[in-house]
């Protein structure tokens, strides 16, 4: 066909308006992309310490006017069960009456706790075997956190038949691994196989414990598994039941399951099972955190260039953050980059001040947080490493404000926080080592969210204390430190083994607790200063829950609501997501919720 003049004009038009096109999107995307301004810089919530609900904890009585509280009899100042117990009932905004010693006259009788937390290392047996009968005639929960050594417990048929023990079959019991059936822990049913090979470097969990029989009545959530396939289900290893007492039930843990932050999860999985429902606040906030990502210096570049053919920048711009990306897309995980100028302050080289501009318009971009990192490979000082990457940050990057940094340990922060670079900073991140608590303030405005898996590892613990956690406060942050790319500590520290394996955990272990909230560090900063600010009160009459919120209600608040074979019919005052079979997570949006439950099957009988 020939190539008429009209033709020629009407292609070229076509052209030149696709151009424009193309050429005016980027335009526009790059005049309003204000990558100089943090785009979280009008969201923060202005809550500080001083707006913290603080929750009566007390060695000897309880104020006036607390109705609902838990007694636990142990230390508090032990860092292990008692400092979890602590925690958990800030979190729950719940009263906590202490006691190292079990005593008739622990609490008044006319106002008895929701429930009992025994730690049995505080235990004077069988004389306090009594008294904690006659607590369970009188309808109080009580849970062992942990159990007597084997050899109390057989010179104890008392003790066996308040825990529901019919007999001990063995002492010490080697395990092949551990089920969690459905029910107990959000994320479904689960099984801990230590004789897979593809789990033998994630098999960390104690496989010995005692082998105790449960008696006719006991509900187990938590068996061990063992080699012997011939055994009964029901005659398994028990590590987790309940045994039905009087009014009550007597929770047991066969295992140090209770000693840290796995816990949380546990206590409000048995005070599910000991009502007829239950409804509790939670964070709601999951993130996905890279701490020193980008690297904006050519360092160790001998290894670098050896191992992958290009530099340390090259290979963050080209092949690390495109993997980031598809990751975040993937599992709709929102990311956070704690970016670092350098690592080692040793090295001659400088950082490239063109990088930085460029990745802080990529991050506003794709909606990533950014932040800093205190991380650095030789012996430089927190302080010196601040003053240098303020000349750096401040020369290509005036304007902007940081909101959150990483520091390997957070005591560092009280000798650089008047830094001039660091005065916008309201959060730090760290990997969770249980010596302080997962969520809390730092200092009177600044904010302390610990990171509970590293992302390239998640052994058999690692998903237990998710699984745990996400149950008990919706709330999840993965710390990965992209350091060992640059300094690797081993040979196994390459991107190409370490990139499969962080995108095989998040989209596999991260799954079941879709539901939840996506956030940056500055938003799940926002939600954590909200759920510690706030307080709440529930009752039921009849089939209707009535949720009254307190404290510093920010117009945004999150629970979750487990029930047993009953479902919503309807809410007002808020919004709900369904988790799980009876589980569900509520957005509330007004201080008043009310809540109508119904049967899930309604059977009618017919004549």
């Amino acid at each position: 066909m020939m190539l008429t003049y009209r033709i020629f004009i009407t292609l070229t038009s076509i052209l030149l308006v696709i151009f424009f096109l193309f050429v005016a999107a980027n335009i526009m995307q790059t005049v309003w992309n204000d990558y100089q301004t943090n785009p979280y810089a009008g969201s923060l919530v202005p809550i500080s310490e001083d707006n913290q609900t603080l929750i009566a904890q007390t060695d000897s009585y309880l104020p006036m006017g607390i109705a609902h509280y838990v007694a636990y009899v142990g230390n508090t100042e032990d860092q292990s069960v008692g400092a979890m117990i602590e925690e958990w009932c800030v979190y729950k905004k719940c009263a906590l009456l202490k006691s190292s010693s079990v005593s008739n006259s622990l609490w008044h009788k006319p106002n008895p706790p929701d429930m009992v937390l025994l730690d049995s290392n505080y235990l004077t047996l069988p004389e306090d075997i009594s008294i904690i009968q006659d607590w369970a005639n009188q309808g109080i929960g009580i849970v062992f956190l942990n159990l007597p050594k084997e050899s109390v417990l057989a010179d104890s048929k008392e003790l066996q038949d308040l825990l529901g023990i019919s007999s001990i079959k063995a002492a010490n019991q080697s395990l092949t691994g551990v089920e969690i059936y459905e029910g107990f822990l959000l994320g479904g049913h689960q099984i801990y196989d230590s004789t897979d090979p593809n789990n033998k470097d994630r098999s960390d969990l104690d496989l010995n414990v005692p082998w105790y029989l449960l008696s006719g009545g006991t509900k187990a959530y938590m068996v061990g598994l063992l080699s012997d396939k011939t055994v009964k289900n029901e005659e398994l290893p028990a590590l987790v039941w309940d045994h039905p007492v009087a009014n009550t039930r007597v929770f047991a843990v066969n295992g140090d399951y209770m000693n840290d932050v796995t816990g949380f999860g546990f206590l409000d999985g048995m005070m599910t099972e000991m009502q007829s429902y239950s409804i509790y606040p939670v964070v709601n906030a999951q993130s996905l955190v890279f701490a020193n990502c980008p690297v904006l210096a050519d360092e160790n570049d001998t290894y670098m260039q050896a191992t992958y053919g290009q530099s340390a920048r090259t290979m963050f711009r080209d092949v690390i953050w495109p993997s980031m990306i598809a990751l975040s897309q993937k599992s709709a995980m929102k990311i956070t980059c704690l970016l670092t100028p350098k690592l080692d302050y040793t090295d001659k080289t400088v950082p490239v001040g063109a990088d930085l501009s460029s990745y802080i318009s990529l991050f506003n971009k794709y909606q990533a947080g950014t932040g800093l990192s205190g991380m650095r490979d030789s012996g430089t000082s927190l302080k010196q490493k601040i003053d240098q990457d303020s000349l750096f940050l401040k020369q290509y990057m005036p304007e902007y404000d940081y909101f959150a940094m990483y520091l390997e340990d957070p005591k560092e922060w009280s000798g650089v926080a008047d830094e001039n670079l660091l005065k916008s900073i309201r959060t730090i991140a760290d990997n969770y080592s249980g010596e302080s608590k997962l969520l809390s303030y730092l200092t009177e405005n600044v904010t302390l969210q610990q990171g509970i898996d590293t992302g390239f590892t998640h052994s058999f613990k690692d998903d237990l204390r998710l699984r745990s956690v996400e149950s008990s406060l919706a709330y999840s942050h993965i710390l990965v430190d992209m350091k060992p790319l640059v300094f690797p500590a081993s040979a196994e520290d390459r991107w190409e083994k370490l990139s499969p394996a962080l995108a095989a955990n998040i989209v596999t272990y991260w799954k079941p607790f879709s539901q939840f909230g996506q956030t940056d560090l500055s938003e799940s900063d926002n939600r954590i200063r909200e759920f510690l600010a706030l307080n709440y009160s529930q009752y039921r009459n009849q089939n209707t829950i009535h949720l009254g919120i307190t404290g510093k209600f920010a117009g945004e608040a999150y629970f979750i609501l487990r029930t047993h074979e009953e479902e919503i019919a309807s809410i007002t005052g808020a919004t709900y997501l369904p988790i799980e079979e009876d589980a569900y997570l509520m957005q509330a949006t007004e201080e008043n919720v009310t809540i109508t439950l119904e049967p899930k099957q309604v059977l009618y009988y017919v004549e």
